[in-house]
C-alpha cells in the first residue's frame, strides 16, 4: 500500500511489563491508507499512545557575525556564525535510524541525556554533583560525530516532548570565528552565548548548542593563549534545559581544561567490517526501494549471515567486500553504491 501525503515522526511506546513499565522507543511510522483497520485487528491487550509531531519545514535561521556584532564597520568580509533549527525538522529526519556503530554510543549519550533532565527535575544542586551538560566527540573525518549530534538532539526532542513544550538547536561555526575575526573571537563567542542564555530563560525550551570543529574554540593554550577566555565562556550554560555538542578531528589540540569540563568524552572510530556491511546493506536496501536495483536475494541482517551464512551468497559477498573497506570512513563508504551503479549498465 502507498504511504499517505504526509510522514507524521512520531513516538509510540510499548510497555515491557517485567521491567516496570518502560517505554521502549519504536522509531518512525509511516502510515498506511488503512491503518485503522490494521490497529483494529491488532490482538494485543495494550494501550497505544501516538503523540504526534509536526516537523518544521522552514529550514535554518543564519546569522552573520557582521549583521549580528559590531567586527569590523571597514570590512566586507562576512562569516555565517550560528544557524538556528527549530527540532524536530525534516532536515534531521532517519539520521538517528541511520547512524551505525560498533559500540553502544547511541544509547549511551540518550541514557546520559535522560539522567540529566531526571536529575534536574527531581531538583538535585548541580554544584554539589558536578555536572557541566557537556559532550564532546572526538574523531576522524568522516565517522559520523556532527550527525549524532544531530540525531540527538533530533530524538530527544521528539523524546521529551511532553517535557518541553519547543526544542531548538543552536549550531555554532567555530571555525569561522577564529579565522575571520581572531583578535574578536572572544568577545563575539561571550555575546553569541548570552543571546543562547537568554533563549534558555524559558524553561519549557530544550536548547541543544553544537560546536563544530570546538579545537578552534579550545586549542591547547601552549599553541594560543588567547583562546582560553572562550573555553571559560562555555560556564555560561549552567541552565537545566541547555545540552551543549561538540565535535574535535584534532584530541591532540584540545584544551585540558575544555576536556577537563566534559562530562561524557568519546570516541568516534573508524567502523569495523560488520558496521561497512551494515552500511552498504541499508544503502542496497535504498537502492532497491527506489527501484534503481533489483536484487533476488535479501540482504540479511548481519545476526542471520553469522548464524547461517550458506543461505546467503549475496550476503557473503558483501561482506568480504566490508572486509576488504575497512580503513574506510562511514561518509566514504556510503558513496560505494551509487559509484558503483553509476558505472553500470543501469
Amino acid at each position: 500500500m502507498e504511504p499517505c501525503l504526509s510522514l507524521c515522526q512520531v513516538c509510540p511506546c510499548v510497555f515491557d511489563y517485567r521491567d516496570k513499565f518502560r517505554p521502549l522507543y519504536l522509531g518512525n511510522i509511516w502510515f498506511v491508507t488503512d491503518v485503522l483497520g490494521i490497529l483494529k485487528n491488532c490482538q494485543l491487550d495494550i494501550t497505544l499512545v501516538i503523540p504526534f509531531l509536526k516537523l518544521t519545514v522552514l529550514g535554518p535561521i543564519f546569522e552573520n557575525l557582521k549583521d549580528v556584532y559590531t567586527v569590523d564597520e571597514n570590512s566586507d568580509e562576512t562569516a555565517m556564525g550560528s544557524l538556528l533549527w527549530e527540532l524536530p525538522c525534516t532536515e534531521f529526519e532517519n539520521l538517528w535510524e541511520n547512524l551505525i556503530y560498533d559500540s553502544d554510543l547511541k544509547n549511551e549519550l540518550m541514557s546520559y541525556a535522560h539522567a540529566l533532565i531526571h536529575l534536574s527535575d527531581k531538583g538535585a544542586d548541580m554544584k554539589v554533583i558536578n555536572v557541566n551538560r557537556l559532550i564532546i566527540l572526538l574523531g576522524p573525518p568522516g565517522t559520523g560525530k556532527t550527525t549524532l549530534c544531530r540525531g540527538v538532539a533530533q530524538h530527544l526532542s521528539i523524546r521529551l516532548n511532553s517535557r518541553f513544550s519547543s526544542s531548538v538547536m543552536v549550531e555554532i561555526n567555530s571555525h569561522s570565528l577564529f579565522s575571520k575575526w581572531f583578535s574578536e573571537s572572544g568577545k563575539l563567542v561571550l555575546k553569541m552565548f548570552d543571546q543562547i542564555d537568554e533563549m534558555a530563560e524559558d524553561g519549557k525550551c530544550l536548547v541543544f548548542v553544537l560546536i563544530d570543529e570546538v579545537e578552534s574554540l579550545g586549542m591547547s593554550r601552549d599553541a594560543s593563549t588567547s583562546r582560553g577566555g572562550a573555553i571559560l565562556s562555555l560556564d555560561h550554560f549552567g541552565r537545566s534545559n541547555v545540552i551543549v555538542l561538540c565535535t574535535s578531528n584534532l584530541e591532540d589540540c584540545l584544551d585540558r581544561a575544555l576536556l577537563d569540563r566534559a562530562d561524557v568524552v568519546k570516541h568516534v572510530g573508524q567502523p569495523s567490517a560488520t558496521a561497512l556491511y551494515s552500511i552498504l546493506a541499508r544503502c542496497i536496501e535504498e537502492l532497491t526501494r527506489i527501484k534503481v536495483v533489483t536484487t533476488e536475494e535479501r540482504i540479511p541482517h548481519v545476526r542471520e549471515l553469522k548464524d547461517n551464512a550458506a543461505m546467503y551468497p549475496a550476503g557473503c559477498e558483501l561482506m568480504e567486500l566490508a572486509r576488504l573497506a575497512q580503513g574506510l570512513s562511514g561518509r566514504s563508504i556510503r558513496q560505494v553504491p551509487a559509484l558503483a551503479w553509476s558505472k553500470s549498465d543501469g
